[in-house]
This record gives structure tokens, C-alpha cells and sequence, in this order.
């Protein structure tokens, strides 16, 4: 039976209202970065921004490195009460090098344990963004590996808002979704 809803939005992920936004990071080097980031930037007014941007720079800093795949779940800044932090997309340094395979991958394996830690911190909804295609990830593949990860994670009590910026890669969403019989809210 599945209990996650899925909403997709051709909008910016702060214009969704979700109690949390999830934030991929290397779990290696947690960052603030990518459209997590932008997500960010934009909710906050210009005044506060610098401040509540160093906060979160501050916690991710703090935390310990995260086992690829895990996630945790920190203080929000904005409109999200929290911020789901996932280990969920790796950066080339330090001589480690991924392939997009390698990246889609992670995400398939990771996200569904971000979902389940948001549920059981008592966070009913979620905004996510499209993850990894700014930095090596093709968008097609990567609307595909976050739509597997939503289908592993059909069981969690969750609403997760997807923020699509491109309509391509948002019918890209929908036809992965009902090829993978996920119903949209």
C-alpha cells in the first residue's frame, strides 16, 4: 500500500510549502550547495540572509560525516522548520572520481533513507529539488534515479513537493512516476 504523496510543481522549491526542504550533500563533506542552496538564498530576505546562511553553513560543518546514504535532520532557516540533510550525492575531490551511474546510484540508495528519517522526525511534508544536474548528472537520469528512490520509499508517511525549474525534466517526473504506478497529490 502506498502511503508517500507526491506532488510535482513547475516552480522554484521555495515556492512550495513543505515543512522541510532536503539538502544532498557528500556525506564526506557536508556543503551547502547546489539548488538546496539557491532554495535557500531565495527564501530568506536580503537583510537576514548572510546570518541564517552562515547558521546552516555552521551546523553542516559541525555535523559529523554522514555513511553515504544516511541522513539527519537539523535546524531549518526560512520557511522549513528543518532541513533533511541526505548523503546523497558525492563530489570528485580528494581523488575520488564518480561516473552519473555512480551518482544515480547514490541517490536510489540514499533518498528513501532521507524520506524515512523526515517520517520519523515527525515531518509531514518535504520539498526536494532536482539533485546533481548542475554539477555531472544529465537530468533525465537524474529524474529517474529520484523517482526509483520515491517507489522504494512508497511505504513512508510523507508528502514530498518536488521542484521542477525545466517542463522537460518535470514530464520526465510523470512519466517515470506512473510508469512506476506512483499517484500524484
Amino acid at each position: 500500500m502506498n502511503v508517500l504523496r507526491l506532488t510535482l510543481a513547475h516552480a522554484d522549491a521555495q515556492a512550495l510549502d513543505a515543512q522541510a526542504l532536503l539538502v544532498p550533500v557528500d556525506g564526506a563533506i557536508c556543503r551547502l550547495g547546489g539548488a538546496a542552496a539557491a532554495a535557500l538564498r531565495a527564501a530568506l530576505a536580503p537583510e537576514e540572509r548572510d546570518d541564517e546562511l552562515e547558521y546552516v553553513t555552521d551546523q553542516l560543518e559541525r555535523m559529523p560525516p554522514l555513511v553515504d546514504g544516511d541522513a539527519c535532520v537539523i535546524d531549518g532557516v526560512a520557511r522549513w522548520s528543518h532541513l533533511v540533510v541526505s548523503a546523497a550525492y558525492p563530489h570528485d575531490v580528494n581523488d575520488r572520481h564518480f561516473t552519473p551511474d555512480d551518482c544515480a546510484t547514490r541517490l536510489r540508495v540514499a533518498l528513501p533513507r532521507a524520506f524515512e528519517v523526515a517520517a520519523a522526525a515527525g515531518i509531514a511534508s518535504l520539498a526536494m529539488t532536482v539533485i546533481g544536474t548542475a554539477y555531472r548528472l544529465p537530468g533525465d537520469l537524474a529524474v529517474r534515479a529520484q523517482v526509483d528512490a520515491l517507489a522504494a520509499a512508497a511505504r513512508v508517511d510523507l508528502h514530498v513537493r518536488w521542484a521542477f525549474r525545466e517542463p522537460s525534466l518535470l514530464e520526465e517526473a510523470r512519466t517515470a512516476a506512473a510508469r512506476l504506478g506512483l499517484a500524484l497529490a
